[in-house]
């Protein structure tokens, strides 16, 4: 064999017209040389001056800068080695790679017609806007239609706030009006009496409908919200004007929906009531509650309701074969998992006795017309093995007629033997009875004689439940994937299971991508509303692009999507010139950054990451997943490298993915903030330029708005130098876009071109940009200059800078 092995190669510093090419080169012991050979195709037809490559053993890092390529051009190219032994002569060339310049037009212009609006408003009286946080938990939620958020602050946003309790968080909404302007309301609900400082619960909004036209909301205090309440409860909030709130328990008369005498409000001092929200349907016009004390005759402590039109209704019920008695229970499964426990229309809700219920774990479904409760993990006839009662539930469709489980009991004849296998039920009438047809959808069909191992929660699912996507570790299916790589036994195996075809293997991962099968707001994968896409993350290099960090040299994660329609697999985060990334690690600080809130991804390496679910307090389960993925393929992440030109901060940006022919994306779209990538378009929707991170909120079905958090001044309006929210919205209001002199990044110039100096990172496009100082500031405005750059900045007259006040509000709630 060849006595040099070319291990590694890729490429850095890549601007329009400058790149460096890396490899590592193992010489094995033997004196060797080594060159490149590139071009504009696969031929090459050019190549480097040879170098020698001493005798060792062990890799060598090797590089070579280029200078004066074409902007915009795609080259391919190969490292060779050459070495001599006994007199004959060996040469290996290492495989295609290929990169693509930057264009050398870098105007700023967001894609698909985009503007951003300013959602926040520009006087905060001292509020601060907050981004969702590990330890105090808060819910964010997009209107469906665009035309609203809801949001969390630190402090109020207006002068003389109802609800305001200082340092805890404050709720606000935040609506678009008919002309197009929008207006923030502080919805944090009044507090008469002094309580405990809440820590880990979350603020008081749980959920809200699907255009936030009502909330349910569980108070930190008793000072009754309605003339209907008796206690502290939970209240369904209208957004009218006024707003109006409806007590979900009362034993007020003409209102009561519990027995006379019934206490449930809690101990009055503390900030924990009795009643808790669990789950609702869309429209929140079915609300089920988790009770730690009888709200019915002959009911038990932590049971479950169902409240719907004032009254309350048992949904912990037992099938009448096992007694017919309420118990303690459990919403969907324990914290993990309650995707669609409730169906739509709130006729359906499943269930599960926990563990120190006093009874077998169990999973049940109970349909509330009919008053009957069926179980469904149930040994079917035939079945053959034993295995602990651990049924765990994954997500059921939108109407509550098929639900999904994983057991390590053997239920059915075909069941594996061993670990986890994952159920389907169809709920259904027969004789007259609710029955669950049970089928394991993952028994061993290739003969690998093995377990299944199906792990932890389900990665995505659509509404209709006709497509689950799901990690295992059994080999399911014995067919490559277009990447020509097969399942592997005993490791995480990325599967869809499709009504329409069975199981098929889409990836192999690693165990380092746990999150895409965690439980809970600890889950990063998603998939969107109609099941085709699946949107996930991996450490992995599942499609071929070398995601090695430039800087660290270790493997990145980068988020990726599935398209079950077409069978593809597509890196949405990996850099579109086929540059190594230059990500970040994850925080290792105190203090939450906005990207990665649940904290998942301390001290990992990330070239991007997808959006985290909400977390309403600690270990308190997600009943809201932003839009992230949507049926028409767009997908929204947050990227610390920098996937196009205008990209200059060095810091997280957010960005969207599009297939070609999804708004304007096609194969000649491209500039300073859109790049062809994968089949499709990766565009900036933050500004590139904020100094610190920006980051994904939540989105409108089908993305035309997307909300985010930024500390960039986009709008004529934004004039206090704090953190605000932002639209980017499709046919947005341009007149919003800042008009001034400053540039976005390096929007305001061409790119800088290398000097003939082998010095390889004064070139690259990524890091704080080349923007060239300015000779003079507008009145009102002071030039500032910073490692190398300058700018025009507000002047602040003695106020302290916003990244200096967020860091003492942070302080001050820390050490009460």
């Amino acid at each position: 064999r060849p006595a040099v092995g070319i291990d590694a190669q890729w490429v850095t510093d890549l601007t329009a017209t400058s790149a460096i090419l890396h490899a590592e080169l193992d010489p094995i012991g033997v004196a060797a040389s080594w060159w490149i050979e590139w071009g504009t195709t696969a031929s090459y037809g050019q190549s480097t001056p040879e170098s020698p490559l001493p005798a060792s053993f062990g890799d060598i890092a090797v590089a070579t800068p280029f200078f004066n390529l074409t902007p915009g051009t795609t080259y391919h190219y190969r490292f060779v080695a050459r070495d001599e032994r006994d007199g004959n002569v060996y040469v290996v060339p290492g495989a295609d790679k290929t990169f693509t310049t930057q264009l050398s037009a870098l105007g700023f212009e967001l894609a698909d017609g985009r503007a951003w609006e300013m959602v926040s408003p520009p006087q905060k009286f001292g509020g601060l806007i907050r981004p969702p946080q590990q330890v105090q938990g808060g819910h964010y939620q997009a209107a469906a239609n665009g035309n609203g958020l809801l949001f969390n602050t630190a402090g109020s946003i207006e002068a003389q706030p109802e609800g305001s309790r200082l340092i805890e968080a404050s709720s606000a909404l935040a609506r678009r009006d008919g002309s197009g302007e929008w207006h923030s309301k502080d919805i944090t609900v009044p507090h008469g009496t002094v309580t405990p400082i809440s820590v880990g619960i979350g603020p008081e909004y749980k959920l809200f409908s699907t255009n936030l036209e009502r909330g349910v909301l569980e108070p930190l205090e008793p000072t009754p919200l309605s003339p209907e309440a008796t206690e502290r409860t939970p209240y369904l909030r209208e957004s009218t004007e006024p707003a109006t709130y409806t007590p979900l328990v009362t034993g007020k008369e003409g209102f009561a929906n519990v027995p006379p005498g019934t206490e449930f409000g809690g101990n009055p001092k503390s900030q924990f009531g009795d009643v808790h929200i669990a789950g609702a349907t869309p429209d929140l016009s079915h609300v089920v509650l988790f009770s730690n004390v009888p709200l019915a005759p002959g009911a038990v402590a932590q049971s479950l309701y169902q409240w719907e039109a004032g009254q309350l209704r048992q949904v912990s019920v037992l099938p009448a074969g096992e007694g017919g008695a309420t118990v303690g229970a459990q919403f969907g499964f324990r914290a993990g998992s309650t995707r669609k426990a409730i169906s739509d229309d709130g006729s359906r809700v499943f269930w599960s006795t926990p563990v120190n219920s006093g009874a077998a774990e169990a999973l049940y479904v109970r349909d509330m017309e009919r008053e009957e409760t069926v179980r469904l993990d149930v040994r079917q006839p035939g079945f053959f093995g034993s295995g602990a009662a651990n049924p765990f539930f994954q997500g059921a469709n939108s109407q509550g007629t098929v639900a999904f489980f994983t057991d390590s009991q053997q239920l059915t004849e075909d069941a594996n033997e061993v670990g986890r296998d994952l159920y389907r039920c169809e709920v259904k009438i027969e004789g007259g009875e609710l029955v669950c047809d049970l089928t394991d959808i993952t028994a061993d069909t290739v003969g690998a004689k093995e377990s299944a191992e199906v792990q932890g929660l389900a990665s995505g699912m659509g509404d209709d439940a006709t497509r689950v996507y799901f990690v295992a570790k059994g080999v399911l299916d014995s067919q490559p994937n277009a990447m020509g790589d097969s399942a592997v036994s005993g490791q995480p195996n990325l599967y869809l299971w499709s009504e329409f075809g069975g199981v098929r293997f889409i990836a192999t991962l690693s165990e380092a991508d746990k999150h895409d099968w965690g439980g809970g707001y600890e889950h990063s994968a998603a998939a969107s509303p109609g099941g085709r896409y699946l949107a996930f993350m991996s450490e992995r290099s599942l499609t071929g692009y070398d995601n090695r960090d430039a800087k660290t040299g270790e493997a990145d994660q980068e988020v990726f999507r599935y398209d079950a329609l077409a069978d593809e697999l597509i890196c949405a985060s990996c850099n579109p010139s086929g540059a190594s990334p230059l990500g970040a690690h994850g925080s290792l600080a105190n203090i939450d950054p906005a990207y990665d809130p649940q904290r998942l991804w301390n001290g990992k390496p990330l070239a991007a990451v997808l959006p985290e679910a909400t977390s309403l307090g600690v270990l308190d389960p997600s009943l809201y997943r932003t839009r992230a993925i949507h049926d028409n393929g767009r997908l929204f992440f947050n990227a610390a490298d920098s996937l196009v030109p205008s990209d200059s901060n060095g810091n997280w940006d957010v960005y969207q993915y599009e297939p070609s022919g999804t708004g304007d994306c096609s194969s000649s779209s491209g500039g300073g903030s859109i790049s062809i990538s994968a089949g499709g378009c990766v565009s900036l929707i933050s500004s590139g330029a904020a100094e610190e991170e920006s980051a994904f909120l939540d989105a409108s079905e089908g993305g035309n708005d997307v909300f985010f958090y930024t500390p960039a001044q986009l709008s004529v309006t934004d004039e206090d130098q704090e953190v605000d929210i932002y639209d980017a919205r499709v046919d947005g209001i341009p007149a919003k876009l800042t008009p001034n002199a400053e540039c976005l990044g390096e929007a305001c110039q061409a790119p800088a071109r290398v000097p003939d100096d082998p010095t390889p990172a004064s070139a690259s496009f990524k890091g704080q940009g080349n923007v060239a100082p300015a000779t003079s500031c507008p009145r009102g405005k002071r030039k500032v200059t910073r490692k190398g750059k300058s700018r025009c900045v507000a002047r602040k007259h003695k106020r302290h800078s916003a990244k200096a006040k967020r860091a003492a509000h942070r302080n001050r709630g820390a050490g009460r």
